[in-house]
């Protein structure tokens, strides 16, 4: 079979002006997110926010389009500052372009601070006063056997993140427009007697603001897994409003697996536009001949089910430990 060629990942574009990534606050009922109304945004648009309250040294909360928004805008912003936001779209979290004040920016009406978007600031506060861990606990072990079929594997750990209790207000919008089914609400942790509510709370809202989940747990009986997702989004022209329809999205998956006989593994996945590299790492010299032996049929088996692979490498991690 012959070698593909490698393909260099495109570098992204410095940007020439801020950007801001907003993570959607509560707004009413305890601890539930109300996701900003994007449908009333029109991208390319400039919007007017106020700033209602600060959060700590950079981040503030900025009421716009009647919704609490947190934002990173730096140590010069005051409250009660008028800021100038273009829409750039996004989803789920919308991408604002910080522009210079302008006196023919759209209005838009302005909401005080919340009960809910005070709670939200404490449980920030919380999180980091106390360095309380982001990464989320399994409770359950998510497959019963490293000898299930690929797709059972797969979808067993596709479960594992949907019933994790970090999607339940997405989840809730899904079953009120009747595309998820109650009795699946009815499952998550937020709906069970023993609720791991306050748990889940901070790991939410730091999974919302860095894009990034961390996962540990059981993957199979008696074997833990650290399991790494995160989100990119690569703006090809972020001074032209009109590029984000080009814009692409980049998954990063990283799986950290610690063997009793292949030792310590890892998989660092990339997925953008439908094309993929994998890099695999080890830290025994066996196991790194014996994934290079079985890398061609990895290829084939990625090809047979539809992936597109623009790159594999597979070599030791930085402190390879003795063969």
């Amino acid at each position: 079979m012959s070698t593909k060629p490698a393909i260099s990942p495109v570098n992204n574009i410095s940007p020439l002006v801020p950007m801001h990534v907003i993570a959607d606050t509560a707004e009413e009922l305890g601890f539930r997110f109300e996701q900003l109304n994007l449908a009333q945004l029109n991208k390319g648009q400039l919007y007017q926010g106020k700033v209602v309250a600060r959060l700590d040294d950079q981040s503030f909360l900025v009421a716009l389009n009647g919704s609490a928004l947190r934002m990173a805008l730096g140590k010069e912003t005051h409250v009660g500052e008028l800021v100038s936001l273009r829409y750039m779209g996004g989803f789920p979290t919308p991408t604002f372009l910080l522009s210079a004040p302008s006196s023919q920016a759209t209005s838009v009406s302005y909401t005080s601070i919340s009960p809910s978007a005070q709670l939200i600031n404490q449980f920030l506060n919380t999180t980091d006063n106390r360095q309380t861990t982001s990464r989320f606990e399994a409770q359950q072990v998510v497959t019963s056997s490293p000898f299930n079929p690929v797709g059972k594997i797969a979808n067993d750990l596709r479960q594992a993140l949907v019933m994790s209790g970090l999607f339940y207000e997405s989840h809730l919008a899904e079953y009120m427009s009747g595309k998820r089914p109650l009795s699946a609400i009815l499952q998550e942790p937020q709906n069970q007697p023993a609720s791991t509510l306050t748990s889940l709370v901070p790991q939410q809202l730091q999974t919302l603001e860095q894009q990034r989940l961390l996962w540990h747990g059981e993957v199979w009986p008696r074997q833990q897994m650290e399991w790494e997702i995160s989100r990119h989004d690569q703006h090809h022209n972020q001074q032209d409003p009109q590029a984000a329809e080009s814009d692409e999205t980049m998954i990063n998956s990283r799986i950290t697996l610690h063997l009793p006989r292949l030792g310590e593994v890892t998989a660092n996945i990339s997925h953008v536009n439908g094309h993929m590299r994998i890099e695999l790492l080890a830290d025994k010299g066996s196991t790194l001949v014996l994934l290079k032996q079985q890398s061609p049929k990895l290829v084939e088996s990625l090809e047979a089910s539809g992936q597109t692979l623009d790159h594999l490498t597979v070599q030791a991690h930085e402190h390879p430990a003795q063969p």
